[in-house]
């Protein structure tokens, strides 16, 4: 009893989450504490303490858990009746799918294929879906296989071995044929995968693989495509397209030149070739701000262009102040392109710079009435106020009474009691998937009051209501928020928009690339910023302590910030991108800030800035605070540090 006393202490210190009086009464509280030791004795094999245990937690709402963990401990000798019957009661939860998972696996080492098909439902699980293919291959049924297999198969990674056998059965056959390796070759060489291009290489005919030779040599050295031979059949198209592509990346100037060659020289080029590098240099062009970008992009048909070349083609004109050129290439795009706020607002921008102000103030007049990051600079072209437009979501009683009441409702709960997030997150969006769009709107205001902010906003953004601004842009950790900006000399608001973009309060969010906790910061990063402020860090996990976490997001930002110029838009970019790349894309010559932030060659870069100014806006409405417009926030972008302007 001393430690169910102690984890009953720590559960009531940690949860975060207010949810209603019964939930967290001490028979509750002690329910929790003795289900985590139940769990803790199945993690340590302790059969006696864990039998002990199991008898009082049987009415608790997580107890399928606490099932789902012992029957996953001893599926190999597990009947399938065991697990009919587990998959029969909790077909409604999560549970069901991680143990159908979990016993295909086991299916899987028995080698046991009858049973694996009958239990087998399409997954984006890799492995699962190779032992689909072998399932079907132990039936002869080799056309089965491959229509599972060949998606596999063209995949520019490497796949797990347990797709191996597969593979090697469906070659021998000749069902994965050699124009399969040379889709998978290429798919490779584009994904940078040369241990697999490789490997891909010794599958190909002898006479065949002097071409993948020279196809990968070409990845260090695509300028080389000009010395290879003419005769390289209709494979040549494909290197040609790699050659100048990765050439276009690192010098556009240098591919077009490449280019202009091989097509004199070799005039046998394919209309889809033709048109797939004139579009990748056009891009790159773009992208790296050259001069010819425009008219590269230009002379592309609006036929052969697609999104991103009549995007880009604004882009490249906005870069160099090229107004008439922005105008008809806004002309040019597709209708439902050019009505969007975003290319509206550019159209305005480009009337008034040709003199055309009287259209311009009308579109930036009505632009200006929506809340987001152009109606926000219209509002500042028109001398108008902000319009947050707040329309609260309305509760209804009956139906928050419902959604609580219901098992997985109640489940999540228990999780948000015990911090664990991640599972609290699987319930609530199986859950939300079967209900009503009302029920979806009501699930909103429920995890709202349960101060489960990321669920909120994770609800809004999955069903695409926005109107609510208070739901959609909490006030968590304000006080952290408050103490850090004055620290820092940073507004609060800048902050709480960084924080709500880059992790949507998850404290417990971890990007692709490991960045973590509230405002994802990297292992690495935290590390260095710990040993700055000569503070105790105590690895990756501490980061998603949300104290520290602003701590050290708070701290970075402000380091960026005096690094940049003291230019928020530089800053936000570094943030996201890392500063060397905020300082890379300086202008040639002094550009206003909605040009330089629309001109940011990352796509995730250019969308998080927007977002982030946008948010700022809203958090400086939530906090009460005096409206900063984005015009004065965001002076000019000057063509090297330390040249920046008031504004």
């Amino acid at each position: 009893m001393v430690a169910t006393r102690v984890l009953l202490a720590c559960l009531a210190l940690s949860s975060p989450f207010a949810v209603s009086a019964q939930a967290n009464t001490d028979a509750h509280a002690q329910l929790r504490a003795l289900y985590q030791a139940a769990h803790a004795a199945l993690r340590n094999s302790d059969q006696q303490a864990y039998a002990k245990l199991r008898p009082r937690v049987v009415n608790y709402a997580l107890y399928p858990y606490l099932e789902f963990a012992e029957l996953s401990g001893k599926l190999l000798s597990t009947k399938s009746q065991v697990v009919d019957d587990f998959l029969r009661r909790y077909a409604d939860t999560p549970l069901a799918g991680q143990m159908r998972r979990a016993w295909l696996q086991t299916l899987a080492k028995r080698k046991a294929w009858g049973a694996y098909r009958r239990y087998y439902r399409p997954t984006s699980n890799v492995r699962l879906r190779c032992w689909a293919a072998r399932a079907r291959l132990a039936k002869a049924d080799r056309k089965g296989a491959f229509v599972i297999a060949d998606k596999l198969w063209l995949h520019g990674k490497s796949r797990p071995s347990e797709c191996d056998p597969v593979f090697a059965s469906l070659r021998a056959t000749g069902e994965l044929s050699t124009r399969h390796i040379w889709q998978r070759f290429e798919l490779a060489m584009q994904a940078g995968e040369l241990k697999l291009a490789r490997h891909l290489e010794k599958l190909l005919p002898r006479k065949q693989r002097s071409i993948a030779k020279r196809w990968r040599a070409l990845r260090a050295d695509p300028g080389a495509i000009q010395a290879m031979p003419a005769g390289l059949d209709r494979r040549g198209d494909p290197l040609t397209r790699y050659a100048v592509a990765r050439l276009a990346r690192r010098d556009p100037q240098a591919a077009i030149a490449v280019w202009q060659n091989l097509t004199t020289a070799n005039p046998r080029y394919s209309r889809a070739t033709r048109v797939s590098v004139s579009k990748r240099i056009g891009i790159s062009l773009a992208t790296a701000h050259h001069a010819q970008a425009y008219p590269w992009l230009a002379a592309i048909s609006d036929t052969q262009a697609d999104k991103t070349v009549r995007e880009w083609r604004i882009r490249s004109a906005l870069r160099h102040n090229r107004w008439s050129d922005v105008s008809a290439a806004i002309k040019r795009l597709l209708p439902a392109e050019r009505n969007t706020t975003q290319w509206r607002y550019w159209g305005a921008r480009a009337d008034a710079m040709l003199g055309r102000r009287s259209a311009a103030a009308k579109t930036f007049a009505a632009l200006a009435e929506r809340r987001e990051f152009y109606g926000f600079l219209a509002a500042d072209r028109a001398g108008l106020g902000y319009h947050i437009n707040h329309q609260p979501l309305v509760p209804d009683a009956t139906e928050l009474t419902a959604i609580s009441a219901r098992p997985a409702a109640v489940r999540v709960r228990e999780f948000l009691y015990l911090n664990d997030t991640t599972k609290a997150r699987r319930e609530w969006f199986a859950m939300l998937a079967k209900l009503t769009p009302k029920a979806q709107t009501q699930s909103a205001i429920l995890a709202h009051r349960w101060n489960w902010h990321a669920g909120a906003i994770l609800t809004l953004g999955r069903i695409k209501q926005y109107a609510d601004a208070v739901v959609r842009f909490p006030l968590e950790h304000q006080q952290q928020v408050l103490l850090n900006a004055k620290r820092w000399n940073l507004p609060a608001a800048w902050i709480f928009a960084v924080m709500r973009q880059e992790s949507a309060f998850m404290a417990d969010a971890r990007s692709p690339v490991g960045a973590r906790g509230l405002m994802q910061i990297m292992p690495a990063t935290g590390r260095q910023i710990a040993r700055t402020l000569r503070v105790r860090y105590t690895g990756a996990r501490s980061l998603a302590e949300p104290t520290r976490n602003i701590l050290f997001g708070s701290s970075y930002l402000s380091g960026l910030l005096a690094s940049l110029d003291q230019h928020p838009a530089l800053a936000t970019a570094g943030y996201n991108a890392g500063p060397h790349r905020s300082k890379r894309w300086l202008p040639a010559t002094a550009l206003e800030s909605d040009q330089w932030i629309e001109t940011i060659p990352f796509h995730e870069t250019r969308r998080y800035v927007k977002s982030v100014f946008a948010y700022e806006a809203i958090y400086q409405w939530r906090l009460e605070q005096e409206q900063v417009r984005l015009s004065e926030r965001l002076p000019q972008v000057p063509v090297a540090l330390g040249t920046t302007k008031d504004g």
